[in-house]
This record gives structure tokens, C-alpha cells and sequence, in this order.
């Protein structure tokens, strides 16, 4: 097999930084040599850098495909194999090769597994040393303040320890814009302290290897990169990922981007809180610089050091910043409790807009907008409001640049540039929107941000070189939401929803008050109706009966024209004063079986007692009316004796001409929808109905045959209401041949 490099050619044709394939360069660097092994018994080399033939004295093609253990002692042998079998790569160990001493690390990919080597003595940290450096630790961790400390103490050790000119805390914002945090450096160098650095200059990928690779550096910027070699079996030549390695040779790019910052050499520590990168130590030195192995450890202990605080010192702080917004919370509650309309009261609003340290705040409730403090107008909120509506799948929304995503706040970016927003339970019509101004900042990076790969398309990418102080004016962008005041809010936001729900009970309440007073004002308007159909409307219309009749009886003293008008008018009179006592009736329903007490009544009484006001008109008519054991009901006697009043007169008032009436009143037991009902069938031979009015024969005045047949469309009226009175229904059935109505009664069981 033929010996070739897997030096990566693509990096020439990319067409941003972000798509460099930085984790397979397939070159290192020259100040350690590289093999990687498979994982068979033997280990077997797949890769080698092309150093190793000049530190090992042997070619590639005697180095490749050949067992490790063929260029190292027994003793290494064995210690090599303990060190893999147990995946110890968190440690190193050493070995002896043609009489020079290395310090090998490993780590393990797919199932390959990387060694890199390099030059032992290592100029050790002892015991002493490490205790000291510890104690020093604990002593400016119990004495900083505030995070900023503790990051600036870290720089200064890191820069003891390890003598690089420069060693900077640089913190990431959720943008990965960088921050120059801490800085320890050289008295006669420029200070990037509180300078910016855009996101552009860690691309993507560099930050996912920031992930798995905790330390990386960079032992001389102007470096010859050595290829990595492996045997060509003709199936094309296979990567090896080098995400993990220290050795690992840096894109051409960033090394320009050094050399622009006349960086000689780096060591960069990954700090890591809650699994994403918050930062980096970044140390820099303006000549080649080798830090031995067990150093740059001891610098990887101090960023240990400070992801330990990360979080505990942000958690103080945000804890801190909770307890006085609690503490405001609490307060403001006090106000609204004691409060009957708190959007009224302007204290209570501004106490309102200080929850969340907002600059403004409006209260929609029943789509009025309460504002107070900085705001943005009416309309500008009622033209957002739909749009957060859309934004909030959960009921709440924020962000620190609102005019990014929705264009028309530009026009009042300088009071608006932050919102917080929750929905309050009414969705269209009652929310909060907490408004926080623009920053009033300026921002210092590290040369003009935009300028970055060069401007030429037809030229390669080319880094930044400039890295003046450059300063931008901070534009529609507001300082960004705080946990403990997005929790505050949201805290707030559900009691005001309470809030909201406990004023709409009361406003409910006050109108159903409202509606009572109303309903007994009707009522006792409707008495007085009652009392003048029974008196003054009554009265007037026996006086006509009265009148007609005497004319009538002298009937030989006018004409037959007149005694015709005369009759007419006293039959309009009569069918008048029936109507008013139907009314009556009918109304009385309403007022009198919500105070009657429900009785057991046997209906074979009540039918029976019924059917003697009706004899006369058995005897003239020879009807029969045939009752079939009816059961005993609860009700009210009067209402259900008046039901099958009006039932029996329906069948007197409906029965066809030359034919006997025959009612039929029977009894039978059903079930419907698990409900168990008395069932009583009035049915008669009559003139019947279309089935078509089954439903419309119920209504008031409702009549479906013409004025040959007396009634005032009544009466069925009130056998309705008297059914849904005693919590039943009726059904009619209509045909040619007669009318069935069904009457339902539901069977109360009987209390034990």
C-alpha cells in the first residue's frame, strides 16, 4: 500500500468561515508528534503524524498498519494498554522512545483511539505548589464581591501560573457576542478590558469544539503545519475527527486573525455552565510560547475554579434582585386588596410598572388600556396587541428588541425597545405589557464589527485585521429581562388574572342585582295587569254583553242589519272576556308553582272530578270518556286538574261533525335516557292536526284551524307550562283521525 496525507484540500474552496471543517484539518502541530490506533488487541496504527518518522527514526510505511507497542518498551507497552483499557484520559502518562521522554495524552473517537506525545521534563507543578495555588483561591473567592471579582482574581493566577503577557475572562452575551470581562495583562500592552468582539469571530463550529475540547493552544502562530498520514487500501482516504485533540492543527483563518493582532501564541479554557458555553480564559503571549502539560493543567484547575462560582454567584445575585421584587410584589398586593377599581388609582399602576424595573406599563381589561409612566400611545397599543396575541402560543412574550420583529415600533423604539407581556385570561380583551426603554449605551469592540471577511468577492476570506477601539451607539435595543423579573411578572400576571376574574364576578353580581330589581319591578307591573284584566278590563266588556243582550231581546224595534252587527259585537266581546281569562290563567302559572308545595296526587281523582264539568256537553254531544287506572304523581292538584281541563275542552272544541267524541285517557311506564316516567295518552277521535304544527301547537295564541272553532290558542299554552312545571314534558301527535298528547311525569322516588 502507498503512503498518502489526509491534509484537508476543501478548506480552500469555503465560502464563509462558519463552513470551515475545522475538526479535520488532518495536520498538527510540530511541538508534540500524533498516532491513533484502532482497537483491536494489537492496536494497530491507522495514523501517524509525518514528525514521527523524524522522532522515531522509522519510515511511515514500517510505522503504519504495524502493532503500537512495536516502537515503544514492555514496561510502556503495559502501561499504554492499563491507560486505554481503563480510558484514563483525563490523566497522562509518560514514556521513554529512542532515549527522549514524552508525555502522552489520549482520547477516544468511534473506536479509534488518539495518542499525542510530547517532550517530557514537563517542569511539574508539586504538591506545594498546588495547595498554595488553592489556598490562594479560596481566599479571593471568600473575599470578591461580586462575579467581576472572582473573574479578575482568576485572570491574575491564570497569568501567574502560566506567564502569558495577557490572560483575559471573555463572557458570551445569548448572541455569543463576546465581552472582554477581566483582564490581567502586561503593564506596556493596550487593554481590551470591556471591549466587544462579535459572533463572527468564534464561528459556530469553533464553539461546538469549545464543547468537547475544554483546553486548546497554540504554541507558535507562524507554525509549518505536519500532515497526517495513513496507508491509501483504495477505497478513498477517511478522516480522522480531531475534535479532541490538543495537537490539532488551527484554521489558516484564525491564525491570520492572530498574527493581524500580532499574537504570538495562546492557551484558551472553556468555561462551562449548565452544559453551554459562557465563556473562555483566553491568554495571549506576543512570542511562541510552550506551556508544559502539567501547567496548562493547573490553568485548567483555575477554570474549574470558576464555573464553580458561574452559578453561584449568578444565582446570589438573581436571589437577591427576587427578594426585593418580592418584597415590591407584596406590598403592591396590600394596595389592590384594598382597592375596589386599582387601574383607577395611578400609584397602584406606577407600582405596577416597578414589578419587572419596567419604564412603562399598560393594563388592558376588558379592551380598556390603563397606561402609566413611558409608554407607547393607545392606538400604537392597540395596533401591537394582536400581534403579541399571535407571538404568546403560551400567553406570555418578551424580548429586548422589539422593533427586530415588529417593524411599526421603530416608530417609538426610544420608549419601547424591551416588552413583557402576559395574557390575563380574556385573550382578546385583557392582558399587561411591560415597556422598557432604549439603553442609553455605547458599545466599545474591538475594531468595526461589520468588517469582517474582505469586501472583494473574488477575494478569499480574509479576517478582521483592524482591532481599534471602534464605538457603537446603542440603537432600539433595551437591557435584557432578568429571570427573577420575568418570574415577578409572571407571578404577578396570574394574581391579576385572579384579579380580573374576582372584579367580573362582582360586576356580574351588581347585574344580576340589577336584573332582580328589574324582574320585581315587572312582576308587580304584571299584578297590576292582572288586576285591571280582572276588574276594569272585564267590567267593560259585561256591560257590552249586557247591552247587546237587551237589544237582542227587542229585536222587532231594529233592523236585521243591526241585530246582525249586535250579535257579532257581543260574540267578539264574549271571545274577548275568554281570552283575558286564559291570560290570567296562563300567568298565574308563573307566580304560583314556585311557591306551591308538590302534593301526591292520584290522577284517577283529578281526571274524574274534571270529567263532571264536562257532562253537559256529554249529554248533548253522547261523548265517552274511558280513564284507564292513572297513577299517582307529585304535583301541584289545582295545575293538574287545569291540564286536563284544557285537553278534555280541546277534544269537545276539535271533534268532527256528525261524530261521537271518544276520549281515551291511559296510563303505561317508560324509560328514556335512563329516566324513569309516568305516562299518561289523552287521545281523542277528532279533527286532529298536521304533525308538521306538533311543536308550533304549544305556542301562546297559536290556533291552527279557523274561526269555526271556538278557543283563544291558549290553552295548550298552559298545558305546557304546567308540565314543565312538574319537570315533565308533553308531545302531541297529530293525524286525521284525531290528536294523541303525550304527558310525561317523571317518577320522584320517595324520600326514605
Amino acid at each position: 500500500m502507498r503512503v498518502v496525507d489526509i491534509v484537508n484540500k476543501e478548506n480552500q474552496s469555503i465560502e464563509s468561515c462558519d463552513q470551515e471543517p475545522i475538526h479535520i484539518p488532518g495536520a498538527i502541530q510540530p511541538h508534540g508528534f500524533l498516532i491513533t490506533v484502532d482497537s483491536s488487541p494489537q492496536h494497530r496504527v491507522r495514523y501517524c503524524s509525518a514528525n514521527c518518522m523524524d522522532i522515531l527514526n522509522r519510515k511511515a510505511i514500517s510505522i503504519l498498519g504495524k502493532p503500537v507497542c512495536d516502537m515503544l518498551s514492555a514496561d510502556d507497552c503495559t502501561r499504554l494498554e492499563y491507560y486505554l483499557t481503563n480510558e484514563l484520559f483525563d490523566t497522562s502518562f509518560a514514556c521513554t522512545i529512542t532515549g527522549a521522554e514524552f508525555n502522552v495524552t489520549a482520547h477516544k473517537v468511534d473506536d479509534l483511539y488518539t495518542l499525542e506525545f510530547e517532550q517530557y521534563p514537563d517542569g511539574s507543578l508539586t504538591v506545594t505548589d498546588q495547595f498554595n495555588q488553592t489556598k490562594r483561591f479560596v481566599r479571593n473567592i471568600q473575599q470578591a464581591e461580586s462575579l467581576q471579582e472572582v473573574c479578575q482574581s482568576i485572570a491574575d493566577e491564570t497569568r501567574s501560573i502560566t506567564g502569558y503577557d495577557r490572560v483575559m475572562i471573555y463572557r458570551f452575551d445569548k448572541d455569543y457576542n463576546g465581552e472582554v470581562f477581566a483582564e490581567s495583562k502586561r503593564d506596556d500592552i493596550q487593554s481590551f478590558l470591556g471591549h466587544h468582539y462579535p459572533h463572527t469571530d468564534i464561528p459556530v463550529q469553533a464553539r461546538e469544539l469549545y464543547l468537547k475540547n475544554l483546553l486548546r493552544i497554540i504554541v507558535d502562530v507562524h507554525y509549518m503545519p505536519v500532515p497526517v498520514l495513513t496507508l491509501d487500501n483504495g477505497a478513498g482516504t477517511q478522516q480522522l475527527d480531531m475534535s479532541h485533540a490538543i495537537l490539532r492543527s488551527v484554521s489558516p483563518l484564525h491564525i491570520e486573525y492572530l498574527k493581524n493582532m500580532g499574537v504570538g501564541a495562546t492557551l484558551t479554557i472553556s468555561l462551562i455552565e449548565n452544559k453551554k458555553l459562557w465563556g473562555l480564559i483566553a491568554c495571549h503571549h506576543y512570542a511562541p510560547k510552550q506551556v508544559p502539560f502539567y501547567t496548562r493543567l493547573a490553568a485548567q484547575l483555575q477554570g474549574h475554579f470558576l464555573t464553580s462560582q458561574i452559578s453561584v454567584r449568578e444565582s446570589a445575585a438573581e436571589n437577591e434582585l427576587a427578594g426585593i421584587l418580592d418584597v415590591r410584589l407584596d406590598r403592591l398586593l396590600k394596595n389592590i386588596a384594598k382597592s375596589d377599581n386599582f387601574l383607577a388609582q395611578p400609584d397602584i399602576l406606577h407600582r405596577i410598572a416597578d414589578i419587572p424595573n419596567a419604564n412603562g406599563v399598560a393594563v388592558i381589561r376588558n379592551g380598556i388600556i390603563a397606561l402609566s409612566r413611558s409608554t407607547p400611545t393607545q392606538e400604537q397599543i392597540k395596533e401591537l396587541l394582536p400581534w403579541l396575541i399571535s407571538q404568546s402560543a403560551d400567553g406570555s412574550y418578551s424580548t429586548d428588541a422589539l422593533s427586530q420583529h415588529f417593524h411599526p415600533a421603530l416608530a417609538y423604539g426610544r420608549i419601547a425597545s424591551g416588552i413583557l407581556y402576559h395574557n390575563l385570561g380574556n385573550t382578546d380583551k385583557d392582558g399587561i405589557i411591560w415597556f422598557r426603554s432604549e439603553m442609553d449605551a455605547t458599545i466599545n469592540w474591538a475594531g468595526n464589527p461589520t468588517k469582517g471577511d474582505s469586501e472583494d468577492p473574488g477575494a478569499r476570506l480574509t479576517p478582521r485585521k483592524s482591532f481599534e477601539l471602534w464605538q457603537e451607539k446603542v440603537k432600539n435595543l433595551s437591557i435584557d429581562w432578568k429571570t427573577p423579573e420575568r418570574n415577578a411578572a409572571a407571578k404577578l400576571a396570574h394574581l391579576l388574572q385572579g384579579q380580573f376574574y374576582s372584579m367580573y364576578l362582582k360586576e356580574e353580581e351588581k347585574r344580576y342585582i340589577q336584573l332582580t330589581n328589574s324582574l320585581k319591578k315587572a312582576n308587580e307591573e304584571l299584578a297590576n295587569i292582572n288586576w285591571i284584566g280582572t276588574h276594569d278590563l272585564k267590567e267593560p266588556l259585561r256591560k257590552i254583553q249586557i247591552f247587546a243582550s237587551r237589544i237582542l231581546r227587542s229585536g222587532n224595534e231594529a233592523s236585521p242589519t243591526i241585530l246582525d252587527f249586535v250579535g257579532r259585537m257581543q260574540k267578539s266581546a264574549t271571545r274577548m272576556q275568554q281570552l283575558i281569562t286564559d291570560l290570567l290563567e296562563y300567568s298565574k302559572l308563573n307566580i304560583s308553582s314556585p311557591n306551591e308545595a308538590f302534593k301526591q296526587v292520584n290522577l284517577n281523582d283529578v281526571v274524574q272530578d274534571v270529567a263532571r264539568q264536562f257532562e253537559t256537553d256529554m249529554e248533548e254531544t253522547k261523548a265517552s270518556i274511558k280513564v284507564l287506572n292513572l297513577p299517582t304523581v307529585k304535583g301541584i292538584p289545582f295545575q293538574l286538574a287545569q291540564l286536563f281541563v284544557n285537553l278534555i275542552d280541546n277534544s269537545f272544541k276539535f271533534a268532527k261533525k256528525d261524530n261521537i267524541p271518544e276520549i281515551e285517557i291511559k296510563a303505561a311506564d317508560v324509560t328514556i335516557e335512563n329516566i324513569h316516567y309516568n305516562k299518561v295518552t289523552v287521545s281523542d277521535n277528532g279533527i286532529g292536526f298536521s304533525n308538521a304544527h306538533n311543536e308550533k301547537i304549544f305556542d301562546v295564541f297559536q290556533r291552527l284551524h279557523s274561526d269555526d272553532f271556538q278557543g283563544t290558542g291558549i290553552g295548550l299554552a298552559i298545558c305546557k307550562k304546567v308540565m314543565e312545571n312538574h319537570l315533565g314534558k308533553i308531545v302531541a301527535i297529530g293525524s286525521t283521525n284525531g290528536a294523541t298528547f303525550e304527558l310525561y311525569f317523571p317518577v320522584i322516588k320517595k324520600e326514605s
